[in-house]
Protein backbone atom coordinates (compact mmCIF):
# COMPACT_ATOMS: atom_id res chain seq x y z
CA UNK A 1 0.00 0.00 0.00
CA UNK A 2 2.76 2.40 0.95
CA UNK A 3 4.73 1.07 -2.01
CA UNK A 4 1.73 1.49 -4.28
CA UNK A 5 1.25 5.03 -3.09
CA UNK A 6 4.89 5.89 -3.68
CA UNK A 7 4.86 4.16 -7.04
CA UNK A 8 1.79 6.17 -8.09
CA UNK A 9 3.37 9.43 -7.01
CA UNK A 10 6.57 8.55 -8.85
CA UNK A 11 4.59 7.70 -11.97
CA UNK A 12 2.76 11.04 -11.77
CA UNK A 13 6.07 12.88 -11.32
CA UNK A 14 7.61 11.03 -14.25
CA UNK A 15 4.58 11.66 -16.48
CA UNK A 16 4.61 15.33 -15.45
CA UNK A 17 8.29 15.60 -16.31
CA UNK A 18 7.73 13.87 -19.62
CA UNK A 19 4.82 16.17 -20.38
CA UNK A 20 6.88 19.20 -19.44
CA UNK A 21 9.78 18.09 -21.65
CA UNK A 22 7.30 17.36 -24.43
CA UNK A 23 5.88 20.86 -24.12
CA UNK A 24 9.36 22.39 -24.08
CA UNK A 25 10.35 20.29 -27.07
CA UNK A 26 7.25 21.26 -28.97
CA UNK A 27 7.83 24.92 -28.10
CA UNK A 28 11.46 24.74 -29.25
CA UNK A 29 10.46 22.94 -32.42
CA UNK A 30 7.75 25.51 -33.13
CA UNK A 31 10.25 28.29 -32.47
CA UNK A 32 12.65 26.72 -34.97
CA UNK A 33 9.82 26.30 -37.47
CA UNK A 34 8.72 29.90 -36.98
CA UNK A 35 12.31 31.12 -37.39
CA UNK A 36 12.73 29.04 -40.52
CA UNK A 37 9.48 30.40 -41.95
CA UNK A 38 10.52 33.93 -41.02
CA UNK A 39 13.94 33.47 -42.62
CA UNK A 40 12.34 32.00 -45.73
CA UNK A 41 9.91 34.93 -45.91
CA UNK A 42 12.74 37.43 -45.53
CA UNK A 43 14.77 35.70 -48.22
CA UNK A 44 11.76 35.70 -50.53
CA UNK A 45 11.12 39.38 -49.87
CA UNK A 46 14.80 40.11 -50.52
CA UNK A 47 14.74 38.13 -53.76
CA UNK A 48 11.52 39.88 -54.84
CA UNK A 49 13.01 43.25 -53.99
CA UNK A 50 16.19 42.52 -55.94
CA UNK A 51 14.11 41.28 -58.88
CA UNK A 52 12.10 44.51 -58.85
CA UNK A 53 15.29 46.56 -58.66
CA UNK A 54 16.75 44.68 -61.63
CA UNK A 55 13.52 45.13 -63.54
CA UNK A 56 13.51 48.83 -62.70
CA UNK A 57 17.13 49.18 -63.84
CA UNK A 58 16.37 47.45 -67.12
CA UNK A 59 13.37 49.72 -67.67
CA UNK A 60 15.51 52.72 -66.85
CA UNK A 61 18.21 51.57 -69.26
CA UNK A 62 15.85 50.82 -72.09
CA UNK A 63 13.24 53.42 -71.26
CA UNK A 64 10.57 50.88 -72.04
CA UNK A 65 8.98 50.69 -75.44
CA UNK A 66 9.58 54.34 -76.21
CA UNK A 67 13.20 53.95 -75.12
CA UNK A 68 13.52 51.05 -77.55
CA UNK A 69 12.05 53.22 -80.30
CA UNK A 70 14.46 56.04 -79.37
CA UNK A 71 17.43 53.65 -79.47
CA UNK A 72 16.40 52.37 -82.90
CA UNK A 73 15.89 55.92 -84.16
CA UNK A 74 19.29 56.93 -82.80
CA UNK A 75 20.94 53.93 -84.46
CA UNK A 76 19.21 54.83 -87.75
CA UNK A 77 20.36 58.45 -87.52
CA UNK A 78 23.93 57.35 -86.78
CA UNK A 79 23.81 54.99 -89.77
CA UNK A 80 22.52 57.83 -91.98
CA UNK A 81 25.25 60.10 -90.65
CA UNK A 82 27.95 57.51 -91.40
CA UNK A 83 26.55 56.98 -94.91
CA UNK A 84 26.34 60.74 -95.49
CA UNK A 85 29.91 61.32 -94.37
CA UNK A 86 31.10 58.44 -96.56
CA UNK A 87 29.30 59.95 -99.58
CA UNK A 88 30.73 63.41 -98.91
CA UNK A 89 34.21 61.94 -98.41
CA UNK A 90 34.07 60.14 -101.76
CA UNK A 91 32.51 63.18 -103.45
CA UNK A 92 35.25 65.49 -102.19
CA UNK A 93 37.91 63.00 -103.27
CA UNK A 94 36.28 62.78 -106.72
CA UNK A 95 36.10 66.58 -107.07
CA UNK A 96 39.75 66.90 -106.07
CA UNK A 97 40.73 64.21 -108.61
CA UNK A 98 38.69 65.95 -111.34
CA UNK A 99 40.41 69.30 -110.74
CA UNK A 100 43.84 67.64 -110.63
CA UNK A 101 43.10 65.90 -113.92
CA UNK A 102 41.86 69.17 -115.45
CA UNK A 103 45.02 70.92 -114.26
CA UNK A 104 47.21 68.25 -115.85
CA UNK A 105 45.27 68.53 -119.12
CA UNK A 106 45.60 72.34 -119.20
CA UNK A 107 49.31 72.23 -118.34
CA UNK A 108 49.89 69.56 -120.99
CA UNK A 109 48.04 71.69 -123.57
CA UNK A 110 50.06 74.78 -122.61
CA UNK A 111 53.32 72.86 -122.85
CA UNK A 112 52.29 71.57 -126.27
CA UNK A 113 51.49 75.14 -127.39
CA UNK A 114 54.81 76.44 -126.04
CA UNK A 115 56.77 73.77 -127.89
CA UNK A 116 54.77 74.45 -131.06
CA UNK A 117 55.51 78.21 -130.93
CA UNK A 118 59.19 77.64 -130.21
CA UNK A 119 59.27 75.08 -133.01
CA UNK A 120 57.71 77.59 -135.43
CA UNK A 121 60.24 80.25 -134.48
CA UNK A 122 63.13 77.88 -134.95
CA UNK A 123 61.66 76.52 -138.19
CA UNK A 124 61.17 80.04 -139.56
CA UNK A 125 64.77 80.90 -138.57
CA UNK A 126 66.07 77.82 -140.39
CA UNK A 127 64.05 78.81 -143.46
CA UNK A 128 65.44 82.36 -143.47
CA UNK A 129 69.00 81.17 -142.89
CA UNK A 130 68.61 78.78 -145.79
CA UNK A 131 67.47 81.66 -147.97
CA UNK A 132 70.51 83.72 -146.83
CA UNK A 133 72.84 80.85 -147.69
CA UNK A 134 71.60 81.06 -151.25
CA UNK A 135 71.12 84.82 -151.56
CA UNK A 136 74.34 85.86 -149.85
CA UNK A 137 76.59 83.03 -150.90
CA UNK A 138 78.96 85.60 -152.41
CA UNK A 139 79.01 87.63 -149.19
CA UNK A 140 79.79 85.09 -146.41
CA UNK A 141 80.68 87.71 -143.80
CA UNK A 142 77.36 89.54 -144.17
CA UNK A 143 75.52 86.22 -144.38
CA UNK A 144 77.12 84.93 -141.15
CA UNK A 145 76.39 88.16 -139.29
CA UNK A 146 72.74 88.06 -140.35
CA UNK A 147 72.47 84.40 -139.39
CA UNK A 148 74.01 85.17 -135.98
CA UNK A 149 71.47 87.94 -135.48
CA UNK A 150 68.68 85.55 -136.43
CA UNK A 151 69.98 82.96 -133.91
CA UNK A 152 70.21 85.66 -131.25
CA UNK A 153 66.67 86.83 -132.03
CA UNK A 154 65.30 83.26 -131.91
CA UNK A 155 67.06 82.62 -128.56
CA UNK A 156 65.58 85.79 -127.05
CA UNK A 157 62.16 85.03 -128.52
CA UNK A 158 62.29 81.48 -127.13
CA UNK A 159 63.25 82.83 -123.69
CA UNK A 160 60.36 85.28 -123.76
CA UNK A 161 57.94 82.57 -124.87
CA UNK A 162 59.14 80.25 -122.10
CA UNK A 163 58.83 82.98 -119.48
CA UNK A 164 55.37 83.98 -120.69
CA UNK A 165 54.13 80.40 -120.66
CA UNK A 166 55.66 79.78 -117.21
CA UNK A 167 53.76 82.77 -115.79
CA UNK A 168 50.60 81.65 -117.59
CA UNK A 169 50.96 78.09 -116.26
CA UNK A 170 51.38 79.37 -112.70
CA UNK A 171 48.31 81.58 -113.08
CA UNK A 172 46.21 78.73 -114.50
CA UNK A 173 47.43 76.39 -111.74
CA UNK A 174 46.54 78.97 -109.06
CA UNK A 175 43.06 79.47 -110.56
CA UNK A 176 42.35 75.73 -110.75
CA UNK A 177 43.67 75.17 -107.21
CA UNK A 178 41.50 78.04 -105.94
CA UNK A 179 38.41 76.61 -107.63
CA UNK A 180 39.17 73.14 -106.24
CA UNK A 181 39.65 74.58 -102.75
CA UNK A 182 36.44 76.63 -103.01
CA UNK A 183 34.36 73.64 -104.13
CA UNK A 184 35.90 71.45 -101.41
CA UNK A 185 35.15 74.11 -98.77
CA UNK A 186 31.53 74.33 -100.01
CA UNK A 187 31.14 70.55 -99.80
CA UNK A 188 32.73 70.60 -96.35
CA UNK A 189 30.28 73.27 -95.19
CA UNK A 190 27.32 71.27 -96.53
CA UNK A 191 28.65 68.16 -94.79
CA UNK A 192 28.96 70.04 -91.50
CA UNK A 193 25.39 71.42 -91.85
CA UNK A 194 23.92 67.96 -92.50
CA UNK A 195 25.88 66.50 -89.58
CA UNK A 196 24.62 69.30 -87.32
CA UNK A 197 21.03 68.66 -88.36
CA UNK A 198 21.35 64.90 -87.76
CA UNK A 199 23.04 65.48 -84.40
CA UNK A 200 20.24 67.87 -83.39
CA UNK A 201 17.59 65.32 -84.37
CA UNK A 202 19.45 62.59 -82.51
CA UNK A 203 19.71 64.82 -79.43
CA UNK A 204 15.96 65.46 -79.47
Amino acid sequence: SDFAKKSGEQAKTTLGAVKTQKTIGESNAQAHINKANDDARKEKEKADREAEEKKSEKKKESGGFFGWIADKASALINALKDALNFIFKKLREAVKAIFEFAKKLVLTALEFARKAIVGLLKGFAVLIKGFLDVALAAFPDIRDKLKAKIDNFVAKAEKLVNQAFEVFKKAVTAIIDFLASAVDALLGALQAIYNFILDAINFI
